[in-house]
């Protein structure tokens, strides 16, 4: 039996679902089809009439056939339809919430369910205990902003702002990247977060919109005198550390300074403890990839300042972050913000406290 042109242009063509809906044929006229699809060994037509055939006989004759050349290799796929209308108007304003990363990278950020895509939450700031990264799939945006107000109305150092899907979109890209290139081991939930962020762009993402360096234009040169402590006291970064991973092969021996039994006076003490800080900033210094995931998180925080209309302490933290990608990693302790990350995150005095208690039999730990 001959095919009609209608059913002749759909075996020529692409093997989409709304075309195979759309065929008009008898009985004998959809089994031909599909013996003559099975002839040309055409598996993703016959795929595609096999799940949308109006008759039941034609339906499953084309699964059959679809089967039998699937079995014997012949590859297919059906061009489908899209399940959710990307025309759909979805909010895209102040939708999810996110830290600024900062030097070390401690970004928070929680993001909604999205049409197509479940949201959830990725928390990088407690790296002793490794990264937090949790699918919750029916999130909502209007419980993100209840918690991001309660968290602000309690006065939480450093607290999170509301994003624009932009920003998360491109926030969410910088964790995964670094989840990815940190060298251990990347949880499997990452994928969700793969996938939100696709779907994300599906639906009109610009994350290079959010780009304080794309949008802002050239990083402020040369940097003003105290730049560093003036963005370390910004009340979004709280502080510029260096991550906590940077310390661990003094971590031994620090504690052994910390609890030792013999009498040690002060001066002695924060000479030893310089010198192990020191000490860990010249291990770290020695890795350039470290260098640039510092960097990076620094444009990412310039993001988040850009986002809430800190654009002159944005191109501020460009500066420094371009400051840091021109280092070379040698005298780290003359980069004065490797200086001020590292000095930063030990406070060495509060140390000696703990040591002198530590003497007199006071220390709790």
């Amino acid at each position: 039996m001959s095919l009609s042109p209608e059913l002749e242009t759909f075996a020529a063509g692409p093997a989409d679902l709304a075309t195979a809906r759309a065929l008009t044929y008898d009985r004998a006229g959809g089994l031909a089809l599909v013996k003559h699809l099975t002839a040309e060994r055409l598996r993703s037509h016959l795929e595609a009439l096999g799940e949308v055939a109006s008759d039941k006989d034609v339906k499953k004759a084309a699964r059959a056939a679809a089967y039998k050349l699937k079995s014997a290799g012949v590859q297919g796929g059906v061009q489908r339809e899209a399940t959710i209308d990307l025309s759909l108007r979805i909010e895209t304003e102040r939708i999810a919430m996110a830290t600024a990363p900062g030097f070390d990278g401690h970004l928070w950020i929680v993001v909604p369910a999205l049409p197509g895509a479940g949201g959830g939450e990725i928390d990088l700031r407690s790296t002793r205990e490794g990264p937090r990264v949790d699918p919750i799939p029916e999130l909502a945006i209007g419980r993100i902003r209840k918690l991001q107000a309660e968290l602000v109305a309690d006065r939480v150092a450093l607290p999170p702002v509301l994003a624009d899907l932009d920003l998360a979109a491109r926030l969410v890209d910088h964790a995964v990247r670094a989840l990815e290139g940190a060298g251990g081991h990347v949880p499997p939930a990452l994928d969700h977060f793969r996938a939100w962020r696709d779907r994300a762009l599906e639906l009109g993402a610009k994350p290079e919109g959010a780009s304080a360096r794309a949008v802002l234009g050239p990083a402020a040169q040369p940097l003003p005198e105290g730049v560093i402590d003036l963005v370390a006291g910004h009340p979004l970064l709280g502080f510029l550390a260096a991550p906590a991973t940077a310390f661990d092969a003094i971590d031994k021996e620090f504690r052994a300074l910390l609890h030792g039994d013999e009498a040690i006076d002060k001066e002695s003490f924060l000479a030893r403890g310089e010198a192990m800080v020191g000490e860990a900033a010249e291990r770290w210094a020695r890795s350039e990839s470290g260098r640039g995931q510092a960097a990076t998180w620094l444009d990412a925080t310039a993001d988040v300042l850009m986002a809430v209309g800190e654009l002159v302490e944005a191109r501020l933290v460009l500066g420094l972050a371009d400051g840091l990608r021109a280092w070379d990693g040698q005298a780290p302790l003359s980069q004065p913000l490797v200086k001020k990350a590292f000095f930063g995150a030990v406070d060495l005095e509060a140390a000696w406290m703990h040591r002198e208690a530590h003497m007199r039999g006071e220390a709790h730990h």
